[in-house]
């Protein structure tokens, strides 16, 4: 089992589309939440370690982060999908 998100994959992924993240952009992002090294992302996905941290950079300059924590803060600070679905029925 994974650990449980605090916020709601819709809100990632209007998230990431909002700033123009593309699909690796955006594994990478959700890998780094969920606490994996680059180095591992880099293994399971069969791209260099190089690849990764280069996906790391363009979104640390995307979404104007100067450190991976500062993305990690970002998708913590998310909306749960209560709160999506509760703004939708009022």
């Amino acid at each position: 089992l994974g650990r449980e998100r605090s916020y709601s994959m819709v809100a990632f992924e209007m998230f990431c589309a909002q700033h123009h993240l593309t699909h690796a952009e955006r594994r990478v992002l959700l890998g780094l939440v969920d606490g994996h090294r680059p180095a591992d992302m880099a293994d399971q996905h069969g791209v260099a370690l190089s690849t990764v941290r280069t996906q790391v950079a363009n979104l640390r300059a995307k979404l104007g982060a100067s450190r991976i924590e500062s993305l990690m803060q970002m998708v913590a600070g998310l909306p749960p999908l209560a709160s999506l679905l509760g703004a939708a029925t009022h």
